[in-house]
């Protein structure tokens, strides 16, 4: 089954240009000869706007059109969609040699086709992971588990599409995919760190997600970070917190008044105000008021200026000494993010918010078995990977059969059911009494 993109963004395999909507018909049936039917989906709001274009277009080409709208915007991602989805293509007998049409950004394609080439799933174009199965990364046979078996020849292919016009070897061309998205991502934190006064290497990299452990070590290397961390349950880490989070509710109140004319009554009246709505939405889930916490902050900027900060405000009894207490700490938080202040601007409120929050479940986070540093029972095989410019034997490790204490070092991978870790060389992996790898850098530095 092929996946068509027909949208604006290059973020996806764009098959078709947005504006070339009265064309598509005749453009998917050459790239795609022998398909019959074509189902059009669309996950965004503006896109259902043009269907009809596109619609009467592949009509116009011979196809069989079938529509279905229900699947948009976030509600694709649900499993309950994800069993419509097979229960549409199995009433309509939509079968592997027609052509799926999505219209937008790619969310609802990206689900019904369009994929690695190695998942064997119809795509061609290469990505990160056939660069990852190139490299020798990722086991063909474990991945997800071995619920999908993996392509090592489909990803050559794909991998020659870049190695080809270069002049370099396929292990080559899929070191470059690899290294390129490993600096893009580590530009991509430069942004919200560095350039807003941060210094990384103060800090360590999380590496969370099914993806984020293939490539986090890397990117906190590229980084000059001393540590990545990579928790025990990376591939479900976010998933998993969101049952652990306090459940919270933001309000918020305009009030714009320069500081120096701005009046605490005024402001306890609308704090005051905010905490009655508060905790009568709580009161809708059985929630007291002495349940609750609550915290306030302000939107802070100088007069004439639109860089606004959000300040917190130290107690919800704002008097005098409170707002004095502000515009102090709003130059020194402005000269952090900004690496400048203004003290002789006048300062300017905009809002009031406030944050109430009631508890979440409490949990514990169980301790696994206890080792010795000696990791050799964990191996599961030396395998060829490509790595420095070589290809060479380093060792695979069974991560669910790490145990506390014991250490590894790069070059080598750490395989999990549903997340892959590679380790370069000059870094050490500690596995703590939890069984999160604490990877720390042989090249990162420590400040005073």
């Amino acid at each position: 089954m092929k996946t068509i993109h027909v949208t604006a963004s290059r973020e996806y395999d764009v098959v078709i240009g947005a504006g070339l909507l009265d064309e598509c018909g005749q453009r998917i049936a050459a790239a795609v000869p022998g398909a019959e039917k074509a189902v059009v989906y669309t996950d965004t709001t503006v896109f259902p706007l043009y269907a009809k274009r596109v619609t009467d277009s592949l009509k116009a080409a011979g196809f069989t059109v079938l529509q279905d709208y229900f699947l948009a915007g976030e509600h694709s991602k649900t499993f309950r969609n994800w069993e419509r989805i097979l229960r549409f293509f199995t009433e309509n007998r939509v079968s592997r040699s027609d052509v799926v049409v999505a219209l937008g950004g790619g969310v609802v394609g990206d689900m019904v086709g369009f994929a690695a080439a190695c998942y064997q799933r119809g795509g061609t174009e290469p990505t990160v992971t056939d660069a990852a199965l190139t490299l020798g990364f990722i086991n063909p046979d474990n991945f997800n588990g071995g619920k999908l078996k993996l392509s090592r020849e489909l990803a050559r292919k794909a991998i020659a599409k870049v190695a080809e016009p270069l002049g370099v070897s396929i292990e080559e061309a899929a070191a470059m995919i690899y290294t390129t998205v490993n600096h893009n991502m580590a530009d991509g934190i430069s942004v919200i760190s560095t350039r807003k006064g941060y210094d990384v290497r103060d800090f360590s990299l999380l590496a969370v997600g099914g993806g984020g452990p293939l490539c986090g070590v890397s990117v906190s290397n590229i980084l000059g970070m001393p540590r990545c961390v990579i928790p025990r349950n990376a591939a479900a880490f976010c998933a998993k917190s969101m049952f652990y989070l306090d459940i919270g509710r933001d309000y918020v109140r305009p009030y714009l008044r320069n500081f120096d004319q701005a009046k605490p009554e005024e402001i306890r009246a609308l704090v005051e105000d905010m905490k009655a709505t508060a905790v009568r939405d709580f009161a809708y889930f059985d929630v007291k008021e002495s349940d609750l916490t609550f915290e306030l902050t302000a939107d802070v900027h100088y007069a004439n200026q639109y860089h606004e900060l959000e300040l917190k405000m130290r107690s919800l009894d704002v008097t005098q000494d409170v707002l004095d207490a502000m515009v102090s700490g709003f130059h020194k938080l402005h000269k952090e993010t900004f690496t400048f202040d203004l003290p002789w601007v006048p300062i300017q409120l905009t809002n009031i918010r406030m944050t109430a929050r009631m508890q979440g479940s409490p949990f514990k986070v169980n301790r696994i078995a206890s080792g010795t540093a000696d990791a050799s029972a964990a191996v599961k095989e030396l395998r060829d990977a490509y790595v420095g410019g070589r290809t060479v034997k380093i060792p695979i490790y069974d991560g669910d059969k790490l145990l506390a204490g014991n250490t590894v070092t790069g070059p080598c991978v750490i395989e999990q059911r549903t997340a892959t870790s590679v380790i370069p060389a000059g870094n050490t992996v500690h596995v703590d009494d939890y069984g999160n790898f604490i990877i720390d850098w042989e090249g990162g530095r420590e400040h005073e």
